[in-house]
């Protein structure tokens, strides 16, 4: 059921998940930005704003902070599988791979590649403050107008 709560944290992480894909473009030397690239993050800000801290937005103020944590991690874990699949999937129509487990296998060490290109101060920074500043906000608009 639609909230002010799953509303605020679907507008705020997507902003967040937006800034945080601006960051992760330019750390990653590419020039060029993969298809779709901005719109997928903020979607998937969109969607764990929503679900995630949505649902937790009418708990106590004390649990807003950790929970917007919670939303961004999840934002960047989801992200970060989205394409890590997506670039294992290229890879294997080149016949990279041998077989499926090979594959997600492959999957999974892309994903860890990308973390490693991402786990610099600024990024983790702009993570944990600004999943506090949109989980106290969502927070404080889920428990105005419940």
């Amino acid at each position: 059921m639609p909230t002010a709560g799953k509303l605020a944290g679907a507008i705020f992480f997507t902003a967040l998940a937006y800034l945080l894909s601006l960051m992760a473009f330019r750390q990653s030397g590419l020039s060029q930005v993969p298809d779709m690239f901005f719109v997928i993050c903020s979607l998937i800000g969109a969607g764990c704003g929503w679900r995630v801290m949505g649902s937790r937005a009418e708990a106590p103020a004390r649990d807003a902070p950790s929970s917007g944590v919670l939303t961004v991690v999840f934002i960047v874990v989801l992200a970060l599988l989205f394409f890590a699949m997506r670039e294992m999937l290229i890879r294997s129509m080149n016949h990279i791979y041998r077989g499926p487990i090979e594959g997600l296998i492959g999957a999974f060490d892309i994903a860890g590649d990308y973390a490693m290109m991402l786990a610099t101060p600024a990024f983790g920074a702009t993570m944990v403050v600004g999943g506090i500043a949109c989980g106290v906000l969502a927070g404080m608009i889920g428990r105005r107008w419940p």
